[in-house]
């Protein structure tokens, strides 16, 4: 069993408020050479791509490769904390899955909110990802709009009615995510394919209140078009599920009243797979699915269309039955069932759901190897894909290796991806406490909160700027963006794991901070500062809000409960938003005793 040792962690307390203005550099990192050249300066094609014939290839070669989904890779990065440590995760994929595929656009509110207004937060996760993708050499399929309505709720609007409608703001605030997410990754390596969304067209039709299938169709086309005019190379697939026995009964107004023959499914496959997307999506699941797919797939090559199976599983267990019992036994039976039939149908891709799951939502399809909680399961389906694609290799089938070896990262080792797991705090002092430990990095927060005066959503990341000494580095930025007016909540993030403090003793924290109220004020409402401060003691150090490099040198004293806050917020439980508000942290020491 493993140990935990007791810590006592330092909170930095903050409320910081509204601002759509950010001192981040927006920029992505520059490798001094073209990503799509070797080092011998010939071109290599980056990603997968749809052959005319169907046959999907990794720069010029036939490529067969299973691997996973892994549906939270980039969302907890954007959601929880920007200095996950995913090596060990990335170590297990390596070994066995050439390529995963992700969650790649936003889903929840607070996340449509960072997309739209604050594109650093999601440029500095995605960021992140890729670059462990490039330095593992693991393969990454975009999905980009997992959600298809969430812009449109975004936008207030009914997606039933407006999806695919090049009017829609919906539409609009999509194609512009679409845009920057493609125009930032496209010449990175480790992105083998872009998919629109996942199983959109599995809702068309269904009910009278549901999309149609032509406005799928419409909407599909839209993002295909805004991929291909950026990236004209590799393969755009759907994203959609098997499609329903009764697809073309439903989109021709019959309902469900007919099982669809081989013709009306290939006039689906037609219908959906609209220019420029070039390649099918199938989602198959337990037996009924696996007894079809190899007529699904045969059904996509005689039309000449590319065609990958990017999720595949069985049933799904009794979460309590995750090592041994017949409910488990069945689930592995029909697991290897399923790839037996993909194997036979041909399909050159197939990724199996899920990857590193279950600790979070008792995903009983997931594997889990340990890394979070000590879960383990489904180790089986691992060492099978693992043994799959060991084949592939060994057959000529597979030769990511020479692609990786002719390709250049575009992220990783860039300004300041190194990967090690942490923000450096870039101390050089021995005594400090903090040195060499996860500065701002253990936790995180954002949110959507109501006040009198509207919507205030704040968010905390990590992302690129220019440090004290001029040079480009990881910092953590606090913000928030949307309307203004009083909140009384209170917010709390993690600075790090921590020596034991000593109970009735001294301590100085030394803080780095750039701040500005935006728009020229030097002040919040009612003369109010941001000041640094420790609980239960009567001293604070007023922060300056110029937008430029500060170093505040903070003394506290500890007390017999030995816990203790520093607190970066307005002086008063109750803040005011306001727009512009800004706060960036490049670094924070903390020393026993009192320093000069």
């Amino acid at each position: 069993m493993k140990k935990f040792l007791k810590t006592v962690c330092l909170i930095l307390a903050l409320t910081v408020f509204a601002g759509a203005i950010c001192a981040c550099k927006n920029v992505k990192p520059d490798n001094g050479k073209t990503p799509s050249e070797n080092n011998n300066g010939d071109e290599v094609k980056l990603g997968l791509h749809a052959e005319a014939d169907g046959t999907i290839t990794l720069n010029g070669e036939p490529f067969y490769a299973y691997g996973t989904n892994w549906h939270g890779a980039f969302w907890r990065l954007l959601s929880n904390d920007l200095d996950l440590d995913y090596s060990k995760e990335f170590e297990a994929l390596s070994e066995a899955f050439p390529l995963f595929r992700t969650m790649a656009g936003v889903f929840y509110e607070k996340d449509q909110w960072m997309s739209v207004y604050d594109q650093e937060a999601t440029f500095a996760a995605m960021d992140r990802l890729v670059a462990y993708c490039e330095k593992y050499h693991v393969g990454l399929i975009m999905s980009l709009m997992w959600n298809y309505w969430c812009f449109y709720d975004f936008a207030g609007e009914d997606a039933s009615k407006c999806l695919g409608d090049p009017n829609a703001e919906g539409t609009k605030i999509t194609l512009d995510y679409v845009k920057e997410m493609v125009s930032r990754y496209k010449d990175s390596p480790a992105v083998f394919g872009w998919e629109v969304g996942n199983e959109g067209t599995l809702h068309a039709d269904i009910r009278p209140d549901a999309p149609t299938s032509q406005q799928f169709k419409d909407y599909y086309a839209l993002i295909g078009e805004k991929i291909r005019e950026i990236d004209p190379y590799r393969l755009i697939d759907t994203g959609d599920g098997c499609p329903r026995p009764y697809s073309y009964s439903l989109r021709n107004g019959d309902g469900w009243s007919y099982t669809d023959t081989e013709d009306m499914v290939k006039d689906t496959y037609t219908y959906v797979g609209v220019a420029p997307l070039n390649c099918i999506s199938l989602h198959p699941y337990g037996n009924p699915d696996a007894d079809r797919i190899v007529s699904l797939v045969k059904y996509a090559k005689d039309m000449n269309l590319a065609v990958m199976a990017t999720e595949f599983g069985a049933d799904g267990t009794d979460y309590s039955e995750t090592k041994s019992g017949e409910s488990y036994e069945k689930e592995k039976t029909a697991w290897n069932y399923m790839t037996d039939k993909l194997l036979e149908s041909g399909v050159q891709i197939a990724l199996q759901w899920d990857f590193a799951r279950v600790a979070e939502l008792n995903d009983t399809y997931s594997i889990e190897l340990g890394f979070v909680k000590g879960i383990y399961q489904n180790e089986y389906q691992y060492d099978r894909i693992k043994e799959i694609n060991q084949k592939f290799i060994s057959e000529g089938k597979n030769k990511a290796a020479d692609y990786w070896s002719s390709t250049e990262p575009a992220f990783y080792g860039k300004m300041g991806l190194e990967l090690d797991g942490r923000v450096n705090n870039r101390s050089t002092a021995e005594n400090d406490i903090l040195k060499d430990v996860s500065v701002l990095s253990t936790g995180s927060w954002s949110g959507n909160h109501k006040t009198h005066e509207g919507n205030v959503n704040m968010s905390r990341t990590n992302c690129i700027a220019e440090l004290p000494d001029g040079t480009n580095g990881v910092v953590a930025r606090f913000a928030t963006v949307g309307g203004t007016g009083s909140t009384s909540f209170a917010n709390k993030l993690m600075l790090g794991t921590l020596k034991e403090l000593k109970k009735s003793s001294t301590y100085t924290i030394k803080i780095t901070a750039k701040l500005t109220y935006g728009e020229g004020r030097t002040a919040l409402p009612d003369g109010k500062q941001f000041v640094i401060s420790a609980n239960k003691n009567d001293t604070e150090i007023e922060m300056i809000p110029d937008n430029e490099w500060h170093t505040y040198t903070y003394t506290f004293d500890t007390d017999a409960s030995v816990k203790c806050t520093i607190s970066v917020a307005p002086a008063s439980a109750k803040s005011y938003v306001e727009s512009g508000t800004t706060m960036l942290i490049s670094a924070v020491e903390l020393y026993e005793g009192t320093i000069e």
